[in-house]
């Protein structure tokens, strides 16, 4: 299974980029390694309920604007937070607490884009997404800017 996952991986065209795969949740494509972290604040993998408020840690090598989108347990795709500048460091997305925790229940999946340039739009993405179409509409969104100058990190919690 795994390396079934990491040859599908590799035919999409990624190049030189490491892959990690999580059993059964997702695949993670560090394309430039400008991000070096991202979780959820009580750490990958953990549960939150509904109601409770999430924030995420996010390390990055360089200065950059981030783009964080969210796929839940029922397909659903959202924006987060769109085109916000970052400084190189570790950095605390959600500090105004202003991500709060609502159904459905199960994997919550999250991922942080990130490019050196501001990016000349703003993402748009809501509405029902399948796993391939979420990498599809992600990768379109930073095909414009040079594997250097973009990174796309995944991490996941669960619902509860």
């Amino acid at each position: 299974m795994k390396k079934s996952l990491l040859l599908a991986a590799l035919s999409l065209g990624l190049g030189a980029c490491t892959v990690s795969v999580r059993p059964g949740v997702s695949v993670n494509v560090s394309q430039a390694n400008l991000v070096t972290n991202f979780q959820p604040d009580r750490g990958e993998g953990s549960t939150y309920f509904v109601g409770e408020r999430i924030r995420f840690n996010l390390s990055t090598a360089r200065d950059g604007y981030v783009t964080v989108v969210s796929l839940d347990p029922d397909g659903r795709g959202d924006v987060l937070l769109n085109n916000a500048f970052v400084r190189a460091g570790t950095s605390t997305i959600g500090a105004d607490n202003r991500f709060q925790i609502t159904p459905p229940r199960g994997v919550q999946r999250v991922r942080v884009i990130f490019t050196t340039e501001r990016p000349s739009s703003t993402l748009v993405f809501r509405g029902q997404y399948s796993r391939g179409e979420w990498n599809t509409y992600t990768e379109s969104y930073v095909r414009p800017y040079g594997v250097e100058q973009r990174d796309v990190y995944e991490t996941f919690f669960y619902i509860r």
